[in-house]
């Protein structure tokens, strides 16, 4: 372990920053400042170690996906640190005798297909590095005009890079099966040998014909457990969080990851795919696969409800000003579940659905337009309603990205037959070109209550230099004559507090759950996030119209981004072919489960109780 402040290049603008490095288990992590959260990490096992010919203070590490240059004070720390980083790379080195050891250790799969792939796939590694070695040394030799050399380095080492992702995959996988079943059959031969320790003691007998006693006594335990069972326990402890048994229609399946680790310090070239498309529409355009995340755009407008407990919260209020503040906190929050996620959730397909059943609500949402794309939302609880719409529009604006999504959230508090309105906020995507990317929110949001005509009003700030306001919410909440009751004040990215003008008392408005563990390897979800694409099969009778039906949505979530890709255009292909149909036919589409009705998309009801019977109809083949 080795750890200390570096200078570490971040632009042209920035330059050189002050960085705390943690060299730990081979693996480089880097922060801000000592003890604060690490904001990247690189693996040197991948990783080259360049020392800089011109100043010897300066070094880079390059894993082929991302490279970071960095600078110690001195020549000597450089030298230190330099050390330090090519012993923990070489304990990754894969020599002929620690390739050896370490087959040898893996005896275990010896039956296993996996293991022949794996071994398939090591063995193709070392062909292509050694392909790689070869075209470096002609590189040396040969004058810049003849770049065919060059061309056949960067496809081999794009394959390289592919199967090194397979195998490793296919490593862990396997890996972490073993080790579950060995910690099994160690368990059971623990039981069973403590067993006949304590046999042996308490009866303090030792002859010969005792001794035959306790090895039928064993052998006739051992045979109790026979292979079926040991590998059917393996399989239900495989990856306990990813592995979650359907319990009850009203109660959602709880995993702590996501079925693929992501490497989050690696970067996307955002410029390269939408420098041609300033001013255009973005929502309209297809990206690549590798700038989705694992969601379509339904189930992120579910993420709205992730702190509904503050609309249960208002309709226990018996004050409507105070029933307003709650509500204008619940619609404040939605915006917490976006920090650091930059990432573009999938575009609905016509006709596709979503339903979700958590805390006592029951939801149901559909893309009910393809041009413009227009989503709806439907949620029932016992003490609310919560309906939207919501069609973004995103344009490029040559430096950032501006995201403005058009429509109206409408909540009724039954109870008090209360009718709240708002509409959501402007949200700016910095930072395309250079530096780190990240999401400003910001506008003013009006709530209004139909019913009482109270009203509020609430400002996200716009982030300024050096991070001042970054974050910042303020909202007045007045009553129907006018006169202020609340103020809310905070931070939509951790906490709102809402304080009494009459009285200056303060109450908790809503503060962020903690995150899952490692979440910034599983795009930066909440807990809630993760839940949301759980496989179909974990929801018995779940419509065909389902997100979690997407086959390329779930081979980027698994990470096989060739399949994803391959998915994503035949899954666009067969809507395109859909709407060609339709309009030759002189037909169009109709929304399954909502009808447009004086510009509001309302609910047409029937999906829960199609749900109940176990058959949906008239659903579209989309998939």
């Amino acid at each position: 372990m080795m750890e200390g402040y570096l200078s570490k290049w971040t632009n042209y603008l920035s330059r050189w920053k002050k960085r705390y490095f943690v060299l730990i288990n081979g693996i480089l992590h880097y922060s801000k400042k000592k003890g604060m959260p690490y904001k990247g990490s690189i693996h040197l096992d991948i990783a080259e170690i360049k020392v800089n010919k011109k100043n010897p203070k300066k070094f880079s590490l390059n894993t082929g996906v991302t490279k970071i240059n960095l600078k110690a004070e001195t020549k000597h720390d450089t030298d230190l640190w330099i050390n330090a980083l090519r012993q923990a790379k070489s304990s990754f080195t894969l020599g002929e005798k620690s390739s050896h050891e370490r087959m040898k250790s893996l005896e275990i799969w010896d039956n296993s297909p996996k293991f022949q792939a794996i071994l398939n796939c090591i063995q193709r590694l070392w062909v292509l590095d050694a392909t790689m070695e070869e075209k470096f040394s002609l590189l040396e030799e040969m004058p810049p005009p003849l770049l065919n050399p060059i061309q056949d380095l960067l496809n081999a080492a794009k394959e390289f890079k592919n199967l090194s992702s397979d195998t490793l995959a296919l490593l862990e996988e396997e890996g972490e099966e073993c080790k579950k079943q060995r910690e099994i059959a160690e368990e059971k031969w623990h039981k069973t040998t403590t067993q006949l320790t304590m046999k042996i003691e308490k009866t303090g007998k030792e002859n010969d014909e005792e001794e035959e006693e306790d090895e039928e006594e064993e052998e006739k335990i051992g045979s109790n457990s026979s292979d079926e069972e040991f590998f059917e326990d393996a399989q239900s402890q495989y990856s306990p969080s990813l592995i979650v048994p359907y319990i009850d229609s009203s109660i959602t399946p709880i995993r702590q990851c996501l079925p693929f680790r992501k490497d989050p310090s690696i970067k996307i070239n955002v410029w390269k795919v939408i420098k041609d498309f300033i001013g255009v529409d973005l929502s309209k355009m297809s990206v690549p696969v590798y700038f989705n995340e694992p969601l379509s755009f339904l189930q992120k407008f579910s993420e709205d409800l992730t702190y509904s407990e503050l609309l249960t919260k208002a309709a226990a209020c018996e004050d409507s000003t105070l029933r307003l503040a709650y509500v204008a906190c619940f619609a404040v929050s939605g915006y917490s579940t976006t920090q650091n996620r930059i990432a573009k959730p999938f575009n609905p397909i016509l006709g596709e659905t979503f339903e979700f059943e958590k805390d006592g609500f029951k939801l149901v949402s559909e893309q009910v337009s393809h041009h413009p794309p227009v989503s709806a939302i439907h949620v029932e609880h016992p003490s609310y309603t919560f309906n939207g719409q919501t069609q973004v529009k995103s344009n490029f604006k040559g430096t950032y990205m501006r995201v403005k999504p058009l429509g109206a959230m409408h909540v009724r508090i039954h109870r008090y037959n209360d009718y709240y309105i708002w509409n959501k906020i402007t949200t700016d995507a910095n930072n395309i070109i250079v530096g780190k990317i990240y999401l400003d929110h910001h506008g003013t949001m009006n709530i209004k209550n139909q019913t009482t005509g109270d009203y509020a009003v609430v400002k996200f700030e716009k982030k300024g230099w050096f991070n001042k306001k970054a974050h910042e919410v303020e909202g007045k909440v007045f009553d129907a004559e006018g006169k202020l009751k609340y103020s809310i004040s905070g931070l939509w990215s951790e906490r709102l507090t809402i304080k009494n003008e009459a009285t200056g008392e303060e109450i908790p408005g809503f503060e962020i759950y903690p995150y899952p563990a490692d979440y910034e390897h599983y795009y930066f979800f909440t807990q809630f996030s993760m839940q949301l694409n759980i496989e179909p099969d974990r929801y018995p009778g779940l419509c065909p119209t389902d997100c979690r039906f997407r086959p390329d949505q779930r081979a980027l979530e698994n990470g096989d981004i060739e399949t994803a890709t391959v998915e994503k255009a035949r899954v666009e292909d067969k809507q395109r072919a859909a709407r060609i149909k339709q309009k030759e036919l002189g037909t169009e589409y109709t929304p399954r489960w909502f009808y447009l009705e004086d510009g509001l998309w309302k609910y047409r009801g029937g999906y829960w109780e199609e749900r109940r019977e176990g058959k949906f109809k008239n659903v579209p083949d989309i998939f």
